[in-house]
């Protein structure tokens, strides 16, 4: 005999909320457009208003409707880039993502976003590159805010959408473990940093997508191997860093020269 499945129960108002999400999902009822009234929906579905209203509260606490601004229709939300954020940082934490999967992850985004950039070399976010890197960095305060606005910029640099989305959490979770390491750097840390900019920046000029992904990557695996100066390891779940570590320069294990 076939294996079989656990059947799924699923009310009345549960089918409403799926065929609904389903319609909004495929474009049926675009991003603005106003749902049909409860007792209107009630009467293609063949249900009570009471179910219809249940499904509906369902959809609006997931964010896939919202009030119209007169309070009384709903209409299909777009998903904001704060939502998604929200979303994924709550997953690293709640889903215990460790600190190994992390930056590995971050690994994999600079990598692929540097080699991206030096292939689309859109001129606005280059030049604002470019900009960044001539920013004097004379403190290590400066140096967290330059490091996090240069890889915000490079995500746009790509081009693609779905990058940029992705770097706000991805920045967000990092922010701790970023803001950690910076104050056990020593004098090579705006150095350092400011060298791996100049590269991926060079390599994204000349079209090179292999460096400007090696370097990318390169910079990124430096902050993982000072994962363990912070007295944490890569098996830990991601949680927020106390900035306690251990004594001497972080830095020097997060050497990027060649």
């Amino acid at each position: 005999m076939e294996q079989t499945r656990p059947v799924r129960r699923v009310t009345l108002s549960g089918q409403v909320a799926d065929e609904l999400r389903r319609l909004a999902l495929s474009g049926a009822i675009p991003v603005g457009g106003a749902l049909p009234s409860e007792a209107e929906l009630g009467r293609r579905f063949g249900c009570s208003r009471g179910a219809v209203r249940e499904a509906l509260r369902g959809l609006e606490q997931m964010g896939i409707v919202r009030r119209a601004p007169n309070g009384r229709q709903l209409v299909v939300a777009s998903i904001t880039s704060d939502k998604f954020s929200e979303s994924f940082q709550l997953f690293v934490h709640l889903s215990e993502v460790s600190y190994g999967e992390l930056f590995e992850f971050l690994e994999g985004t600079e990598r692929w976003a540097a080699g991206l950039a030096a292939v689309s070399r859109q001129e606005e976010p280059l030049a604002r590159l470019a900009a960044l890197r001539e920013k004097r960095i004379d403190s290590l305060d400066a140096l967290v805010e330059v490091e996090e606005e240069f890889h915000d910029i490079l995500a746009e640099t790509t081009g693609n959408r779905l990058l940029v989305v992705a770097r706000k959490p991805l920045r967000a979770v990092l922010h701790d473990a970023i803001a950690a390491m910076v104050p056990l750097m020593g004098p090579t840390a705006i150095s350092g940093t400011v060298r791996a900019h100049g590269e991926i920046i060079k390599a994204i000029k000349a079209g090179d997508s292999e460096a400007a992904g090696n370097w990318a990557y390169r910079h990124a695996h430096a902050f993982r191997e000072a994962l363990a100066l912070l007295g944490k390891t890569e098996s830990e779940p991601a949680r927020h860093l106390s900035g306690e570590a251990n004594g001497g320069n972080v830095f020097s294990s997060m050497d990027v020269r060649p």
